[in-house]
């Protein structure tokens, strides 16, 4: 087991089936960050700002939504 730690308050945690990156998303309410964690070689990303991402390039591959 390993621990990770996450700058701000954690408001979520989404794994990818496929690659098994874990995605902790902080302070949804206020100046919101995402972090990448891969557990194989234990590194985790640096904060990304979710404000100046597009919402498109967070969404599973084949999908309809708008």
């Amino acid at each position: 087991m390993k621990n990770y730690e996450v700058a701000g308050h954690n408001d979520g945690l989404k794994v990818n089936p496929y690659t098994r990156e874990i995605r902790a998303m902080q302070n949804e309410d206020a100046n919101p960050n995402l972090v990448i964690i891969n557990p194989r070689p234990g590194q985790a990303s640096a904060p990304i700002n979710v404000t100046c991402v597009n919402r498109y390039m967070l969404l599973p591959q084949n999908t309809n939504e708008a």
